[in-house]
């Protein structure tokens, strides 16, 4: 098992950006919108950690860095340089960015966090890598968070700002959310699963799915949510 090995530290050096290449065969792709979250951060935070490149300058971490870093008229980035066979190179390019995608939100505390930057500097959200639309889209699926934190000691008075005009029409509507949490893996499954069952019994929403399965198993259900017209 490979561990740190203080005698062999991390070869990082400041290097020309003309002297560095994109990888040719990265397998992740980095639309605008990546791109403009990246650059977003470095801008505001500068560059945090190195991109990871192999001795030719190719890197195979950090390639959305490079080109978010160029976007941005940089000339120089941080680098740390791998010796890495190239099999083993290509393995962690891919394990590099694998490992992040099987990670999962906490969304109620996403919230909670997203909300506190909101109120202490707009752009720090932004930062975070939300546009003004997303974070305004993120906040007001408030609900699920009005659950949980309308239970701590203090109530409403604990809720971040902004989120009491939501719990407001919440508490009002006959309409309540429910929210599932699934590995990236898992999602696209559950979704062909869910469209699925709907075509096969003409429902037309994923509530109604979900009361179609319940009552399959046995558990009464007397009222279905309608679509909205």
């Amino acid at each position: 098992m490979k561990q740190p090995n203080p005698d062999e530290p991390l070869d990082i050096d400041l290097v020309s950006i003309d002297a560095l290449t994109s990888d040719p065969e990265n397998a992740r792709k980095h639309p605008d919108r990546n791109l403009e979250a990246i650059a977003a951060s470095l801008k505001r935070f500068g560059q945090q950690k190195p991109v990871i490149a192999l001795r030719n300058g190719t890197v195979i971490a950090g390639n959305g860095t490079l080109a978010a870093a160029r976007r941005l008229g940089w000339t120089e980035l941080m680098v740390a340089y791998t010796d890495l066979p190239e099999n083993e190179a290509r393995a962690f390019a891919i394990a590099d960015n694998r490992s992040g995608e099987l990670a999962a939100w906490d969304d109620d505390t996403l919230r909670a966090q997203l909300a506190e930057l909101k109120d202490l500097d707009a752009s720090l959200a932004n930062a975070a890598g939300y546009s003004d639309d997303e974070l305004r889209s993120m906040l007001e699926r408030a609900p699920e968070v009005v659950a949980n934190l309308g239970q701590v000691e203090g109530g409403i008075s604990e809720l971040p700002s902004g989120f009491t005009r939501t719990l407001e029409e919440y508490d009002a509507s006959q309409v309540r959310q429910l929210v599932f949490t699934y590995t990236a893996s898992q999602y696209g499954l559950i979704v062909e699963a869910l469209a699925a069952i709907a075509d096969d019994n003409s429902l037309e929403t994923n509530a109604d799915v979900l009361v179609y399965l319940l009552e399959k198993a046995g558990h009464a259900v007397t009222e279905r949510i309608e679509a909205d017209d």
